[in-house]
């Protein structure tokens, strides 16, 4: 099902016809057997904290602005820099 590329919605709906916290647990379960438990671990982290608004608002922000993972890495480095001169 989600190898065919199906919805979450089309699998609750159509597919399986079960309730969608079961099929996000299936959903999970696909993703770690591909390999992609990082994903899981960010999704249940920013459920679990209730800030998905920040975490796209970053997300679509280095996708804008084309960040990598070395410029990640020296801003946060940097961010007392960055804080006191905003402060002055």
């Amino acid at each position: 099902m989600f190898g065919e590329k199906k919805s979450l919605t089309q699998v609750v709906v159509v597919e399986l016809d079960i309730n969608a916290l079961t099929v996000i647990k299936y959903y999970e379960d696909y993703l770690t057997l591909k390999r992609m438990n990082i994903l899981v671990e960010i999704y249940r982290e920013i459920l679990q904290k209730h800030n998905r608004n920040l975490f796209y608002h970053l997300f679509r922000k280095l996708k804008e602005e084309g960040l990598d993972k070395e410029d990640i890495t020296e801003l946060l480095q940097n961010k007392n820099i960055l804080k006191r001169s905003k402060k002055t």
